[in-house]
């Protein structure tokens, strides 16, 4: 009988850590989302990765796709990605398409109207047109 009251205490116990570190590693709640209903406008001037992205300490993204199709990608764009890159490697058009937002480094200008899948970040002038997944 206190083998029983033993173990179903450990058990408890491995539970209730179990899931107070889900909660401690997954701090998504402390921001405001950043997803399809959300209207944003703002200055990004930091990214941080955690299960996703987070501008600004500010607001939770969780992740995007690069909608713009063609050769005539903003000059600015092949530099932004070289710069994650080994010194001779060559950035090609397969590169272009699977650009995101966290491969392009800040500042830069976020917008999105509510209800609605398509962000847009602006920079050097350019804008380069994103379908959120969140």
């Amino acid at each position: 009988m206190g083998v029983k009251i033993i173990v179903a205490s450990f058990l408890i116990f491995i539970l209730g850590f179990v899931v107070y570190s889900c909660n401690y590693f997954d701090n998504r709640q402390n921001y405001k989302p950043l997803n399809a209903s959300t209207e944003v406008q703002l200055t990004v001037l930091k990214i941080k990765t955690e299960n996703g992205f987070i501008f600004n300490n500010q607001f939770y993204f969780g992740g995007d796709r690069f909608l713009q199709i063609g050769k005539d990608h903003p000059i600015w764009l092949k530099d932004e990605l070289a710069k994650n890159r080994k010194e001779n490697e060559i950035i090609d058009e397969e590169d272009l398409l699977n650009v995101v937002i966290a491969n392009i480094s800040p500042p830069f200008d976020l917008y999105k109207k509510a209800n609605s899948n398509v962000m847009y970040l602006v920079k050097n002038n350019d804008s380069l047109k994103f379908k959120i997944y969140w």
